[in-house]
Formats: C-alpha cells, sequence, structure tokens
C-alpha cells in the first residue's frame, strides 16, 4: 500500500508539475502579449468555465464517490456504459437550455454572450470526460488521470507558442485552443476507458433508481464545489460590475498568481482519497494529523515566494502595477485554499460527510455574497472587496478545521492560531519593508518557527517512547 502510494504520488507530483509550468507560462505570458482588454475577456471565459459542474447535477461526483476504493477490473462496466451515455444526452439538453435563454438575454454585451456560449459548448466536452476522470481518481488508476491533464496541457501550452510567434492576440482564439486542446485530452481518456464507453447497445439499460441515487450522493458534493467556487467569484463579478473589465482582469492576474501554489496541491488529493476511503477510522487521526502539520509547514514556508515574484512581475508586466499592488493581500490564500482543497475536502468526502462540507460552503458564500454587495456596490472600496478573499477563505479554513478536529477528537486551537498569526506577521513585514529585507526577515522568522516546532515534535517523541519502555 506503501509502495502504491509513493508511486501514484509520484504521478500525481509529475502532472502538477507540469500543470504548474502551464499556469506559470500561461499566467506569465498571456498578459503580456494579448493586452488587458484581452486578457480580461480570457479570464471572463475561465470564471465562467469553473460552473461546469452546473451541467452534470453532481453525477460525476456521485460516481467519483461510490467508486471510491474499488479496484477499476471490479467495476460494473455495462452500469458505467449506460450512465456514461445517458449523462451526454442530459448535457446536451442542458446546453440547449441555456443557449435558448441567452437568445432573450439583452442586458449582456456581445463579446460576455459568446464567452458563455463557448463556454457552454465545452462542457460537451468536459462533463463527460469528467465522469471519465472521477472514475480513474476513484479507483486509484493516478497514472492514467495524470496523463491525461498533462496531454491537455502541453496542446494547450503549444497553443500558445503558436499565438505569440505569430503575435495573435485575439481572445476568440484562445478560446478556441483552450476548447481544441480539451478534445484531445477526451479523445484520449475515451481510449484509455474504452472497456467502458465502447461497448454494444445491449448492454444499455436505465437504472433509474441507481441514476438517482447517484446523482443525490454527488449533488452534495456538487453544490459544496459550485458555492466553493462561488465564495471568490462571486467577489470577482462584484469587482467587474462596480469597475470595469479592465480591473477585472488585473485582479484575475493576481489570483492566477497566488493560485500557482494551490494548482501544485489540489490533485495530491486525489492521491489522499482513495487510501482514506480504505482506513479504519482509528487511522484517520494519525493521518489526518500528519498531513494538516506537513502542508501547514510547506505552506508557510512557501509565501516566502512572494517577494521574488513581486519583483519578477513588477519588472515583467509594468502594465499590471495598479494590481500588482493587491499581491501581498491575496498570496496568503494559497494557505487557506490548499489546506481546503487537498485536506480538509478529502477528509469530510471519507468521512460521507457531505452535509457538512456543504453547509460550510453555503455559509461562507453568504457571508461573501453579503460583504461583496457592500464593499463593491455601496462603499465601491476595491481594496476592501480584495481583501474580502482572503478573509472569507481564511473563515472557511478555519470553520472547516475546528468541525473536522471535533469529529477526531484532535486538539485544534494552538495551530489554527499559530497559522493565522504567521500570516498576519507575512502582512505586516510585506507592508513594512522593503522586498528584500521583507524576504530575509519572514524567512528567518518561518525558519525559526519550525525548528521550534521540530524540537517540541521531538521532545515529545522521546517522552512517549520513554513511558512506553518503562
Amino acid at each position: 500500500m506503501k509502495k502504491l502510494f509513493i508511486l501514484n504520488l509520484s504521478y500525481a507530483f509529475i502532472a502538477n508539475i507540469i500543470v504548474l509550468v502551464s499556469s506559470t507560462i500561461i499566467t506569465l505570458l498571456l498578459p503580456k502579449f494579448m493586452g488587458i482588454e484581452n486578457y480580461a475577456y480570457w479570464q471572463l471565459y475561465v470564471l465562467y468555465t469553473t460552473y461546469t459542474a452546473f451541467f452534470h447535477l453532481g453525477w460525476n461526483d456521485g460516481i467519483y464517490l461510490e467508486s471510491g476504493g474499488v479496484d477499476y477490473s471490479d467495476l460494473n462496466k455495462n452500469n458505467l456504459f449506460s450512465q456514461f451515455i445517458l449523462l451526454i444526452f442530459l448535457n446536451i439538453i442542458l446546453v440547449l437550455i441555456v443557449n435558448i435563454v441567452c437568445l432573450f438575454n439583452v442586458n449582456i454585451n456581445e463579446e460576455k454572450l459568446l464567452i458563455l456560449r463557448l463556454m457552454t459548448f465545452s462542457t460537451l466536452i468536459t462533463v463527460p470526460r469528467g465522469f471519465l476522470m472521477s472514475i480513474l481518481q476513484a479507483t486509484n488508476r493516478i497514472k492514467e488521470n495524470s496523463f491525461i491533464t498533462i496531454l491537455e496541457k502541453v496542446v494547450f501550452i503549444t497553443f500558445i507558442i503558436v499565438i505569440i510567434i505569430f503575435n495573435i492576440n485575439n481572445f476568440y482564439f484562445l478560446i478556441f485552443c483552450d476548447i481544441v486542446s480539451k478534445l484531445f485530452s477526451y479523445v484520449w481518456i475515451i481510449y484509455i476507458c474504452r472497456d467502458i464507453v465502447v461497448r454494444k447497445l445491449s448492454c444499455f439499460s436505465v437504472q433509474i433508481v441507481e441514476i438517482i441515487q447517484t446523482i443525490f450522493s454527488g449533488m452534495k458534493i456538487s453544490i459544496a464545489y459550485i458555492a466553493s467556487t462561488l465564495i471568490v467569484n462571486t467577489i470577482r463579478l462584484f469587482i467587474e460590475k462596480g469597475w470595469s473589465v479592465v480591473v477585472f482582469g488585473q485582479i484575475s492576474l493576481i489570483l492566477s498568481l497566488s493560485n500557482l501554489v494551490t494548482v501544485f496541491v489540489n490533485s495530491i488529493g486525489l492521491v489522499i482519497f482513495p487510501i482514506i476511503r480504505k482506513k479504519k477510522n482509528s487511522e484517520l487521526v494519525y493521518l489526518y494529523q500528519n498531513f494538516r502539520n506537513i502542508f501547514t509547514e510547506v505552506s508557510l514556508l512557501g509565501l516566502s515566494i512572494y517577494f521574488p515574484l513581486k519583483w519578477v512581475m513588477e519588472f515583467w508586466l509594468p502594465n499590471y502595477s495598479e494590481g500588482l499592488k493587491y499581491l501581498l493581500i491575496l498570496f496568503p490564500i494559497c494557505i487557506f485554499d490548499g489546506k481546503m482543497a487537498m485536506i480538509f475536502t478529502t477528509f469530510f468526502k471519507s468521512l460521507r460527510k457531505e452535509n457538512t462540507l456543504l453547509m460550510i460552503n453555503i455559509v461562507t458564500l453568504i457571508f461573501s455574497a453579503i460583504l461583496s454587495f457592500i464593499f463593491s456596490i455601496v462603499l465601491r472600496n476595491l481594496l476592501l472587496s480584495v481583501m474580502l478573499i482572503l478573509i472569507v477563505l481564511a473563515f472557511r479554513s478555519v470553520i472547516s478545521e475546528i468541525y473536522l478536529s471535533k469529529i477526531l477528537n484532535i486538539k485544534y486551537l494552538k495551530n489554527i492560531a499559530t497559522e493565522l498569526l504567521i500570516v498576519c506577521w507575512f502582512l505586516i513585514v510585506c507592508l513594512n519593508f522593503d522586498l528584500l529585507k521583507g524576504f530575509f526577515i519572514y524567512s528567518i522568522s518561518v525558519f525559526m518557527y519550525l525548528i521550534v516546532i521540530r524540537n517540541s515534535c521531538l521532545k515529545r517523541m522521546i517522552y512517549e517512547w520513554k513511558i512506553k519502555k518503562k
């Protein structure tokens, strides 16, 4: 089991390196060569694509939950084939409905309307592909799942290079390239899962009760995911409404930079989930404490990346200087968002606490929506609106850690307080020192903290060993 975990983690690590490199290239090159307005509309398309969960109604997540921990060879492939076909038909119907509704919407400009339609078209690829990827992830076929991710990113980066060489700074062409790259990965995953997708029509059957159960079990996760994305995206949409698409593009760029770290840790949860599902509840406490402690220590140290990153971005993208001043506020979200994605959400799923995850995200979303309206529309304060992103993600992370720690009967106040204090210290250092001094002061502070923590852990281990020896 340990060998399989390390192997799968290696595959996920390679895939994440590719994703991180591609995301870095996209984040650094596109704003430079596309111009602020074209880049802003591209970010609007990226924002719309986060809502593809609406187009499978929880079906994909239900398959993921029900297949978690099951060997791929033991799957009921006739049943999955039938569900795959029905999902495609459901997706087509929903895409048609959305496009018909768009025809009667006169309050949206032509660019946004076309972006919305292109997003719905891309769901015809991403939704069925997501169904098959959920099966691979749940059955621990991380190698194949990682390759799908790598293929899409490599194809898209190739298109980006072509765009730059030929100086094509039109966001429509970029969206087309994104859809084509997704299509490449979709064709390949169909080949990988051909024993599910390619079957005789006689294998098709409609199991209404089972399908409804699958959708309802996954709908909680999907709604939780949608609520999770809306927590930040609601703030972004209010910024776009309260100011302009250009301001929206600059804030989106900063979020993209902050999310580079989050992108790297997100899919590690995919490796953890199938393994956790096979563990007994008594073993979860040990796993949770180790994952949480390692992630917290690494992410707090990772905040030091802000200082060289800010220097590079100021040099590379001088036209985005207005947005870059908010980087120090948004960069710490990698801790709270990353921990939520990698640890809390994974453990909530494995413990089948979907209702809890849903309620936490909905409460945070309501909190985010109310304050977004006040800060963006009533007060029209951009600084408060941007700070709100960090506040709501920290709030969700803290609430999740408190609840999960209570379930597992673990002490939590010291960990939460220490994490929040170090993030506050990071902000204080950034505001009061230049980049070079700030880098050394913050890095030394975190190193000292880690040394103290490690010494404390070592003393505790020695003490426990002496007690056992007696």
